[in-house]
């Protein structure tokens, strides 16, 4: 096991910098990009947020990415050895395409999708700049703007899907669980990433974000995507044992989960292993465990009675 976390994070810290790389060496074609569309400057400046940050701050991030797809990778690792094949994988609220792009260099087949046209459009935008980093032997990612609550697909079930800050958006969280206990394979796994609410730390960090953009837990709107009206929630974090509750209503049990992104030990220590273990000593003790912000939790699809029947219908 420590063997695989020490190749997981060797991989995720290379793949950090490339991303890195990729901002620095294509920033003037994503700032053109974005002022030929005519996209707020909010979108250039979040794109720009991985490489602009110094020091310990810089140092928490590249911590904070790594440690929290560590699972990520063990996942996929694991389940290649199993099938064999090219893994089928959706990646909700896929933003900039980020992670999507992660799992294509890990080898998946992947699908992106995201409410925000604008952050779809990016994304493809990338994809010119990845294809000269990336394997040609595995397709680039499609993308694609789609509601994650109705997302159909292409009526093939999915071998991971992969929900990175972005579940707290959705509200009720459970239609987009549904939609997912609908689309992953019986074999296939759910990776979800979220900001630990548990940890007061967290929780004073959302509201502070929610204080200072004036917005309640939800608010609804009318999404220009899709043309109808959603439930949006407003950095609405959740503990592990709510999201088990929920994940357990939706026809899902938790496989494994981890506790990670320790303020003090991701900020000050530069060594990634290093900073790894610690991390993970202090996410099972209490009270240190109230300082890790960050939750990442694997589920897997319960065997229902009659399911085959209601799939069919």
């Amino acid at each position: 096991m420590e063997k695989i976390r020490g190749k997981a994070i060797e991989f995720l810290n290379e793949y950090y910098s490339l991303m890195k790389e990729d901002i620095l060496n294509d920033k003037s074609s994503v700032s053109n990009f974005i002022k030929e569309n005519k996209l707020t400057d909010y979108y250039f400046q979040y794109y720009l947020s991985l490489s602009t940050s110094k020091g310990m701050r810089a140092r928490f991030q590249r911590f904070y990415y790594c440690c929290r797809r560590i699972m990520l990778y063990q996942v996929v690792k694991d389940l290649q050895l199993k099938t064999r094949k090219p893994l089928r994988v959706l990646d909700i609220g896929c933003g900039f395409g980020g992670d999507s792009f992660l799992f294509r260099h890990l080898g998946c087949e992947v699908t992106g999708i995201d409410l925000m046209p604008d952050k779809i459009g990016i994304a493809k935008h990338r994809i010119e700049y990845w294809n000269t980093l990336q394997n040609s032997n595995t397709p680039p990612p499609t993308f694609l703007v789609a509601d994650a609550s109705d997302f159909i697909g292409d009526n093939q079930r999915y071998d991971i899907i992969f929900c990175a800050e972005a579940l707290h958006h959705c509200e009720p969280p459970e239609n987009t669980l549904l939609t997912m206990r609908s689309l992953i394979s019986s074999n296939g796994k759910v990776i979800i990433c979220e900001a630990n609410g548990g940890s007061f730390v967290a929780q004073y960090l959302c509201k502070r974000a929610r204080t200072k953009s004036r917005q309640p837990l939800r608010s609804l709107h009318l999404s220009p995507s899709t043309d109808k009206y959603i439930l949006f929630g407003n950095e609405n974090i959740r503990s592990l044992s709510k999201w088990n509750l929920i994940c357990q209503d939706c026809g899902f049990t938790i496989d494994n989960a981890i506790l990670c992104g320790n303020l003090f030990v991701g900020g000050a220590i530069n060594n990634l292993r290093t900073a790894h273990v610690l991390d993970s000593i202090f996410a099972r003790m209490y009270p240190l465990n109230k300082f890790s912000i960050g939750l990442t939790f694997c589920i897997i699809p319960k065997n229902l009675q009659g399911e085959k029947s209601l799939m069919h219908y």
